[in-house]
């Protein structure tokens, strides 16, 4: 009965450029070799500090779809960004340069305060109110770690060139057994690789090591085929951090593809329960039916009866979706997607390069102009680069829809009118808050 119960309730650090790696199996074009030639530009740009906050802030984009905290299509998600692009048909337009303009403008806000450019987006732009960003030391990365992280993407980037080298059509051979052998069967002593005496890696402990090769693969994995990624759950499975268990209870909630969930899953049952149950308790709470579902089915093969009060009191609550009063204003929890290549600056602060510390990652903007296999050659302007050891949204899932990486996140935000209209239509569709 309790098993019916569970499953009547359910009825995926960084912002690194996954598509980075894929570049750097990309010999680079024409383009790419002038940039690299002639050296980075560079941009200096008279700001006036005492401009109105305001003025320095990208205007709310248009276009975007809106609010639909009901839809269970993850096309069909609302889409939040930073700004409208530069359209790429627009004539004579320097993107470089505006690129470089608008990470100058960030710079300004953060003059004076940490994070003032976050603080002051949320001022102004009502549309990114309830996005879960993280300030403060929240969304800093230790100055070792980011320097073990930074080796560590250098280290899988190269790893993921070799086996592009060795078999270029890999990604496209549905054979387990062969994908297991040739992305796979080379990983653990790569990532067990600790370099030269000088490197961050070899003074890193294990656990260091851990945290950097789950952080790098999260992020530079996403955008590869299921089997690869099947892989990566089996390979985290040897780890014995927390972050790989807390990776593991993602694959598990929202990897779209059952072989990753599963894997996923075998790999849980040979952990503690205390370690990851509660995420997945978590996971019945998360406003997409598909999520819950997974969730239920994921607590039921891994037999957690620890949270069997949990449950209990899952029962009580209103659907996730159900709109509900807080701080006495009607809200509603909705997944939002937002394009991972053009809105760096939004999850990433700029890299001013007097502030950086040697060996932390960073990573230049995508400009309108590329595509998701179109940038990482280098040659671009310094001031368009992004620290990855700052990151203030840090994503739930990421998918591949058409030519780009989407992150997810969840959003609470206020019932718009026409909303609260439609939602006392909909009585008996939701449980009272």
């Amino acid at each position: 009965m309790l098993i019916q119960r569970i499953r009547s309730i359910a009825v995926l650090t960084f912002v690194l450029m996954a598509a980075l790696v894929v570049a750097l199996s990309d010999p680079p074009g024409a383009e790419a070799k002038k940039v690299m030639e002639r050296g980075p530009r560079r941009f200096k740009f008279d700001i006036d500090p005492k401009t109105p906050e305001k003025e320095l802030l990208p205007a709310a984009p248009t276009g975007l779809k809106g609010p639909n905290y009901l839809t269970e299509d993850l096309f069909d998600v609302p889409e939040v960004a930073l700004g409208d692009p530069i359209p790429k048909s627009q004539k004579n337009a320097d993107f470089e340069e505006a690129a470089a303009f608008a990470l100058a403008k960030i710079n300004v806000l953060n003059r004076d305060a940490p994070d003032g450019f976050v603080k002051a987006i949320l001022a102004h732009r009502a549309d990114l109110h309830g996005l879960p960003f993280l300030m403060g030391n929240d969304c800093r990365t230790e100055t070792r770690d980011a320097q073990v992280f930074a080796e560590t993407v250098a280290i899988v980037g190269r790893q993921l060139h070799e086996i592009a080298s060795r078999d270029p059509e890999a990604a496209a051979i549905p054979n387990a057994e062969y994908t297991e052998k040739l992305i796979w069967g080379d990983f653990p002593d790569v990532l067990a690789n600790r370099g030269d005496a000088k490197s961050k890696r070899h003074q890193a402990t294990k656990s260091e090591l851990d945290r950097a090769a789950v952080t790098a693969l999260t992020q530079m994995l996403p955008t590869r085929p299921a089997l690869w990624r099947a892989g990566y759950a089996k390979h985290l499975g040897t780890i014995a951090d927390r972050r790989a268990t807390e990776a593991l209870a993602k694959l598990t909630l929202f990897a779209p593809e059952q072989l990753v969930r599963e894997a996923a899953i075998k790999a849980l049952k040979a952990r503690p329960v205390a370690e990851y149950d509660k995420l997945l308790v978590a996971g019945l709470r998360y406003p997409l039916p598909e999520v819950m579902h997974r969730a239920a089915d994921a607590l039921i093969k891994l037999q957690c009866k620890t949270v069997l009060t949990d449950l209990v009191d899952e029962l009580e609550q209103p659907d996730p979706r159900a709109p509900r009063k807080l701080n006495d204003v009607m809200t509603v929890r909705e997944v939002v997607r937002v394009n991972h290549h053009r809105n760096c600056a939004l999850c990433h602060a700029p890299a001013v390069q007097k502030d950086v510390p040697l060996g932390v990652l960073t990573a230049p903007v995508t400009l309108p102009q590329e595509t998701m296999r179109g940038y990482g050659f280098g040659g671009q302007s310094p001031e368009t680069f992004v620290r990855v050891d700052i990151t203030y949204l840090r994503q739930d899932f990421s998918l591949v829809q058409g030519d780009a990486r989407f992150d997810y996140f969840v959003r609470t935000r206020k019932l718009t009118p026409s909303e609260a209209t439609d939602h006392a239509k909909l009585d008996g569709h939701f449980t009272s808050p």
